[in-house]
């Protein structure tokens, strides 16, 4: 079906699975597609990147830190806490800097994202943030999305 101009596409919070993905792959005009928290597979984004070469997709799944960051000289500086989430039940703070998630440096947000993703919910991760000049450790246990 033609989807006109539409540009941006997210699904949030849905049971879809790998099935969808050639659904998907018919909308060639999307600058961005967002998919948090869906039963599709790592396996089928790659497989739908490359049919959507110009589309930035933005795919998160796995575990539910809770945070919403931006990119420093360090890490990924957090810029929201979900109170709610694994982030904020651990004291995880607006301004902190996540810098490692267990042994893989996190860059930026989108790096956090990916390495969040990978890892399932109720598994239990060490975070190494940095709070002004302070560097400590926290062990968070991450939630499901919802």
């Amino acid at each position: 079906p033609k989807l006109g101009r539409l540009t941006e596409f997210a699904i949030f919070y849905s049971p879809l699975t790998d099935d969808i993905g050639e659904h998907l792959e018919a909308c060639r005009g999307l600058a961005e597609l967002k998919l948090y928290g869906t039963k599709i597979t790592r396996a089928r984004i790659d497989r739908l990147q490359g049919a959507l070469i110009a589309t930035k997709i933005d795919f998160r799944s796995g575990g539910f830190l809770g945070v919403g960051g931006q990119q420093t000289a360090f890490g990924c500086q957090v810029s929201l806490v979900d109170r709610e989430s694994a982030a904020g039940k651990a004291g995880i703070q607006v301004g902190d800097t996540i810098v490692r998630i267990g042994e893989k440096k996190v860059a930026d947000f989108d790096s956090l994202t990916v390495i969040v993703s990978a890892i399932s919910a109720g598994e239990s991760v060490e975070l190494e943030i940095l709070r002004g000049e302070e560097t400590f450790k926290e062990k968070v246990t991450l939630g499901e999305w919802k």
